[in-house]
């Protein structure tokens, strides 16, 4: 492999993958981060966001319903409605 497939945005493929890495699992690709662990620690999800945002690189990521407070999905949905209410 060549050394500029380990190379994006002038940082080593490496390198980004460890910087958000931490307790999550991701599969980093060219076309962008994907986070497959879901997170539910708004500090968690800035940093993740940070690190695209920082790099120009799309992260997508998968949150839980904690994330909004609740402990079911269906609370949030709930809640979602009522404000638009």
């Amino acid at each position: 492999m060549k050394e500029s497939n380990l190379v994006f945005g002038g940082l080593p493929l490496l390198l980004i993958a460890a910087m958000a890495l931490a307790a999550v699992a991701i599969v980093l690709l060219y076309v962008g981060v994907f986070v497959f662990d879901a997170v539910d620690d708004p500090a968690r999800l800035q940093e993740l966001a940070n690190l695209g945002a920082d790099n120009d690189i799309p992260v997508v990521a998968g949150v839980t319903s904690a994330l909004f407070g609740q402990k079911e999905s269906h609370g949030v949905a709930i809640n979602l409605i009522a404000a638009r209410a």
